[in-house]
């Protein structure tokens, strides 16, 4: 998987924000993973820990199967930014100040957090195997401009 990762940084580096660069299997695992790291051990912006209001509340995924795809894309951006050093924070906070702004709750908001950096921690991972160019720098420095 990390091969096929990096080889579409190389190769294809003329997507949008929401285009993804992950399988949707590989998407999947990483909303479970995230949602295994949620309750419990994320935090809210006040500092305490993200805790459910019941059992039913646990299970569920705290926002939409849509929202969650698109939070992995933004991540996906965030994480070719990193790789090419290219500051991705701004971003990021975009996208959170984005969701608060849409109406989500600080529990949605601190998922799309922690989604956010499990996308971004993925890409960035798999890209490490090759040094980016600066080439590649400016393309993805266009793309977080461009970016919602």
């Amino acid at each position: 998987m990390r091969i096929l990762i990096v080889c579409f940084l190389i190769f294809s580096f003329s997507l949008t924000a929401s285009a993804g660069i992950l399988s949707p299997e590989h998407r999947e695992r990483l909303v479970q993973l995230a949602l295994a790291n949620f309750w419990g051990k994320a935090r809210l912006n006040n500092g305490q820990y993200v805790e459910p209001e019941n059992d039913a509340e646990r299970s569920k995924l705290p926002i939409s199967k849509a929202a969650a795809d698109h939070v992995i894309s933004v991540g996906e951006l965030s994480g070719i930014a990193e790789w090419c050093s290219v500051n991705w924070q701004s971003h990021f906070q975009s996208l959170t100040a984005k969701a608060r702004q849409q109406g989500f709750r600080d529990k949605q908001v601190a998922f799309i957090g922690l989604l956010h950096g499990v996308a971004q921690g993925s890409v960035y991972s798999a890209a490490q195997a090759k040094p980016s160019t600066v080439e590649q720098k400016t393309k993805v420095t266009k793309m977080l401009e461009r970016s919602p």
